[in-house]
């Protein structure tokens, strides 16, 4: 039987006007609207911001927007209704929520907004060298393509770990719902977790969302450019986490989901059954006709140059998927919707499965109930990089 915990994020923290926040001169500048401000103990500063002056407002095609303060409805069986049950959630404690009328968004540091920040993928073909910047992609996922009616959501328990990640590398577990040309990516939104040093200056795992609109040349993760509209004031984007899992110990995980409403053709991020808030319909001209035509569940691993020797950035727990429960990294209770509202579970024969370094980092089987019966459609994944007897920089 499987022992799992949600995670928490770090929750430890003092209100603004406390001695501990009487020097704010390494982070960036205090967002306009910001009725309230959290320190917490580990560093990270979060604005609480009016509503109605968070920065997506400020996006052109968004300028007569009006916010959804409630979620919409959503069709009876749609995968977003498909809750789970747990004594903890991956978001701000409630004693730590914003004040109504207001949502929580992560102060980043200034040397943050400094640094170059690669987008979390790299879709395309799935060519394993950007050639602009001459970065390798590494990638374990599997994906679902549209069989006739295009899809809507996407969704799975993902638990999190503290990889080794090399300072410019990242490394991420995540979803992925993208419109494909066959030739390219042009529209994607993604969720999950991921360990990015160089942005963070820190080697914790940190919940993210990301989109992109123009095929990765640009895109933007959380609330640090305008194009998220974040209705709860429960859960920080881009916050750490303060309990992960360990090798052999207990696991702690977050339930993810992306999904499309019906109606008024939105994107609506899930955590651990909290709609965090929606890209608008009115950001992807694609996606927002008839839905995506894959998803995806799997990891990343990023590695810049100069690419001399294979970098020794995990992936997952650092361990292959043959290694299994409580020591591989695995996504859990994996659901898929298409544009009907019907809901499925994606099994072994139904799914393409992608891994571009395999003696790097490598993907089990869809497996539909070993360990746990309770456990549905799920699948092993990671490796330990350069730590890897036959992983090559070769690609």
């Amino acid at each position: 039987m499987m022992v799992l915990t949600f995670t928490f994020l770090h929750s430890n923290s003092a209100e603004e006007g406390n001695q501990s926040l009487n020097s704010y001169e390494e982070y960036a500048r205090k967002p306009k609207g910001t009725i309230k401000t959290i320190k917490w103990q580990d560093g990270d500063l979060v604005d609480c911001v009016d509503i109605y002056k968070q920065p997506s407002m400020n996006h052109p095609l968004l300028k007569n927007h009006t916010i959804q303060l409630e979620p919409p409805l959503f069709p009876p069986n749609s995968l977003i209704q498909h809750n789970v049950s747990s004594s903890s959630f991956a978001n701000m404690p409630e004693n730590w929520q914003c004040p109504q009328g207001s949502v929580p968004i992560r102060r980043p540091f200034k040397d943050e907004l400094v640094r170059v920040n690669l987008p979390p993928s790299r879709h395309g073909n799935r060519s394993k060298v950007n050639e602009l910047l001459g970065t390798v992609h590494k990638y374990a996922v599997i994906k679902q393509e549209s069989n006739g009616p295009r899809l809507m959501g996407v969704s799975a328990m993902i638990n999190v770990w503290k990889p080794i990640t090399e300072q410019t590398d990242f490394s991420l577990a995540q979803l992925w719902a993208y419109y494909s040309t066959g030739r390219g990516v042009p529209e994607s939104v993604e969720a999950g977790w991921m360990v990015y040093p160089n942005r963070h200056d820190d080697h914790d795992p940190r919940l993210f969302i990301f989109f992109t609109n123009d095929g990765y040349r640009t895109g933007c993760y959380n609330a640090e450019c305008p194009g998220f509209v974040q209705v709860s004031r429960r859960v920080c984007l881009g916050c750490r986490f303060n309990t992960y899992s360990t090798y052999n110990g207990e696991q702690f995980e977050i339930d993810v989901g992306i999904t499309q409403n019906t109606w008024t053709k939105d994107w609506w991020i899930r955590i651990n059954n909290v709609l965090v808030g929606y890209y608008p319909r009115a950001l992807f001209p694609r996606l927002s006709q008839g839905g995506a035509t894959c998803v995806e569940w799997g990891g990343e691993v990023s590695q810049p140059p100069p690419l001399t020797h294979p970098t020794w950035t995990q992936m997952g727990s650092g361990h292959f998927p043959e290694e299994g429960f409580k020591k591989a990294a695995y996504f859990r209770n994996m659901l898929y919707e298409e544009a009907t509202s019907r809901v499925y579970k994606p099994n072994d024969t139904g799914v393409t499965k992608f891994t571009s370094h395999p003696g790097c980092y490598r993907l089990s089987p869809v497996f539909e109930e070993d360990p746990d019966p309770q456990s549905d459609s799920h699948f092993y994944y990671g490796g330990p990089g350069g730590g890897a007897p036959d992983c090559t920089i070769r690609y």
